[in-house]
């Protein structure tokens, strides 16, 4: 077969230049052609390097490849005769079984474009499953054929052609799984095979773990998020969207009311909101949506970490990416602020002016603040005041914002804001969440499903009612993942979200492997510690499991961060800047009230990850995030000095640092306590400097 040196040559070559995917041998390309003991040899070399990392290993083959019994497939070298054996082949199955007992591996991708390869699945999900369920480990495995033929190198053909077109519908990253059904559509008689190994279970859904990914899906260039933080939180946001008649009724409602300066997506949780503004920023996931990706110009979703300096930072360079002219704009205002001695906030210097020099017809900008009720007290009003800004001043008449809000938390009624369009959200009802049930569900690799014979049902007659705080769309994937097999008579009984979701807990917990089984509790604690959203990045998680006598590596991290399903969110999944945290602030209770540790000691914890220093990641997570950890076990005097650290020569960002977090203080250690009287000292300092003589910053009186 001439064409499989070319076909190898082209996958390494997109792997590495695309993917970031660096070399497991010492071999400067692909292996090209080689004998039997060349093929283990390489394939030893490759998990030695990669286990010695802790690092996830890709192996993928173009070649010739043999089934010769129930189990028993072949990677065949030049060498190889017809009817191979263990000495004069690769046997897949063991061989790989064999390295997977002795390697440390941070998650396996196999790809394989041969024939005969539904032998080699089998054998996979035959000689595989006990060894990774024993070690909890994550694997992909996608093959080019059932038991049949695979012709023309067809396989590898439509993976590169799809590296090149993307997956409109698919991803920020495109995964193994992703590309069965453009391989099967393109290689018309063959039939792809995957299979997937996560948290000890084996499966063939697509997208166990979106750290296992192969190359940036193209087709989300476009995206405002595209290559941002938050593009993750999206993808967890809409992998498994259900779009109901209700939902696109809200998204035409949020459309058509463009002429509004101000719009706000309000609803309880679970109602959808978040969901529904990453539609906006994804429309091809809608079918029909009138708008392009440009629609959005660019996005945050907002956490209780987020402050004013971090997001202005944030969509200034989204806007100076998506904006053509923004970046001469944003100069021309930086210019401004530092030559003229006008004492300007960050907000005001990388956004508000920048945008105000933009306003010519033409231009439309288009920003979502998702989730405007999430940040802490000070940051939230800075924030709050920042929106009421940018949707009434003359000069950004071509702005339009666009919030998510959650209802009852006040947000949606104060007065800077009453001029916002309301497009209002409810709860989905129980059949909804008996469709997404539906749609959720995973058949097993072989044989019949439970479900087969009596379908789920949720309501008074077939199972639990869904009240109207039960968590709408988080009850039903949080109850997909407690029971697998749901239907009537398995359903779960319990349906307020607390209960489910300590079940869920209970079923990762109820793990063999100790090592998994004592760690879940002193992960989960951090993770409710750093807050709702992929906040804390993994160095400092790991940084900070070591300080609760924990120490179990970021790839294990990553192992039980996947078994824990819908609990976790992940941005930058499987990359050095992967940050992790509660996918929603409605599981923080329960899950604070099912961990058996003081959130205090996980407060500390981070704060002591903090102290060690790191990344830049590590450094930005701190500046939002360290005085509420210290002021959490009340360090009060912690906080102030770490404040102190964030002071810089521009007066109005220290003002609007010390509005920030002040009141704060009040809260944790009095009113009158030393510390809660230097930081309004601070404070008043800063708003004087500033001619703010309100003392208090934008937004507080």
């Amino acid at each position: 077969m001439g064409f499989t040196d070319q076909l190898a040559t082209d996958l390494y070559g997109r792997l590495r230049d695309t993917g970031g995917w660096l070399p497991a041998t010492a071999v400067a390309g692909p292996v090209l052609n080689p004998s039997a003991a060349q093929l283990v040899s390489v394939i030893d070399e490759a998990f030695g390097a990669a286990s010695a990392q802790q690092a996830t290993l890709l192996i993928s083959f173009v070649g010739h490849g043999a089934a010769i019994g129930d189990g028993d497939f072949f990677l065949l070298a030049h060498d190889s005769p017809a009817v191979p054996n263990s000495h004069n082949a690769f046997h897949l199955a063991q061989g790989i079984r064999e390295r997977i007992g002795a390697s440390a591996l941070d998650g396996l991708i196999v790809l394989i474009d041969a024939c005969e390869t539904g032998q080699g699945v089998q054998g996979a999900a035959r000689r595989w499953a006990d060894l990774l369920a024993q070690s909890y480990g994550r694997m992909e495995m996608l093959v080019a054929a059932d038991e049949d033929s695979a012709f023309g190198g067809c396989f590898t053909r439509t993976m590169l052609e799809t590296f090149d077109a993307g997956m409109p519908l698919r991803g920020e990253n495109l995964l193994p799984g992703d590309l069965i059904a453009p391989i099967a559509h393109s290689c018309r008689y063959q039939f792809p095979q995957h299979l997937s190994f996560t948290a000890g279970m084996i499966s063939t859904a697509p997208g166990s773990d979106p750290g296992l990914w192969l190359v940036p899906n193209t087709a989300r260039r476009r995206d405002a998020l595209t290559g941002r933080p938050a593009a993750g939180f999206v993808d967890q946001l809409t992998r498994t969207l259900l779009l109901t008649d209700t939902i696109r009724g809200h998204l035409d409602d949020v459309v058509d009311a463009g002429g509004h300066r101000l719009r706000a997506v309000v609803g309880p949780a679970g109602s959808g909101k978040s969901t529904l503004l990453a539609l906006l920023i994804r429309p091809s996931l809608a079918d029909g949506l009138p708008i392009s990706p440009g629609y959005v110009t660019a996005a945050v979703f907002l956490t209780v970490n987020s402050s004013v300096e971090a997001v202005a930072a944030e969509l200034s360079a989204q806007l100076s990416e998506r904006l053509p002219g923004y970046v001469d704009a944003l100069e021309e205002a930086r210019y401004f602020a530092d030559s003229q001695g006008f004492d300007s906030d960050a907000f005001d210097v990388e956004v508000r002016q920048p945008l105000a020099n933009m306003g010519r017809p033409g231009v439309r900008v288009t920003i979502v603040l998702d989730g405007l009720d999430q940040p802490a007290e000070g940051p939230r009003r800075l924030l709050i005041a920042a929106v009421a800004d940018l949707t009434r001043r003359h000069d950004l008449g071509h702005v339009r914002v666009i919030v998510g809000i959650r209802a009852g938390t006040g947000v949606e009624q104060v007065p800077e804001l009453r001029h916002m369009h309301r497009i209002a959200l409810t709860v989905p009802t129980d059949g909804a969440l008996a469709a997404i049930i539906r749609a959720s569900r995973v058949r097993p690799p072989y044989g019949p499903a439970p479900w087969d014979a009596e379908p789920v049902t949720l309501g008074p007659l077939g199972g639990p009612r869904i009240g109207p705080d039960a968590g709408g769309w988080l009850l039903a994937r949080l109850l997909v993942e407690v029971d697998v097999a749901l239907y009537d008579h398995s359903v779960v009984g319990a349906t307020e979200l607390n209960a489910v979701v300590a079940q869920r807990v209970q079923r990762a917990t109820a793990t063999p492997i100790m090592e998994v089984a004592s760690a879940i509790d002193p992960l989960l604690a951090v993770l409710v510690a750093a807050g709702a959203g992929p906040v804390l990045p993994i160095e400092l998680l790991d940084a900070a499991l070591v300080a609760l006598g924990t120490p179990i590596g970021t790839a294990r991290i990553r192992d039980i961060a996947v078994s824990l399903g819908v609990l976790v969110t992940r941005d930058r999944p499987g990359s050095a800047r992967e940050s992790l945290g509660i996918t929603h602030e409605a599981l923080l209770p329960g899950l604070a009230a099912a961990l058996d540790l003081d959130l205090g000691d996980a407060h500390r914890a981070i704060t002591a990850a903090i102290e060690a220093g790191g990344s830049a990641g590590a450094d930005d997570y701190a500046r939002g995030s360290a005085v509420r950890h210290y002021l959490a076990y009340s360090d009060s005097a912690a906080a102030l000095a770490f404040l102190g650290t964030l002071e810089t020569a521009r007066a109005a960002d220290n003002r609007d640092l010390w509005a920030a977090w002040s009141p704060l203080f009040a809260a944790a250690v009095g009113s009158f306590h030393p510390n809660t009287l230097a930081a309004e000292a601070r404070l008043a300092y800063w708003a004087a400097t500033s001619d703010d003589l309100s003392g208090a910053g934008p937004g507080n009186s």
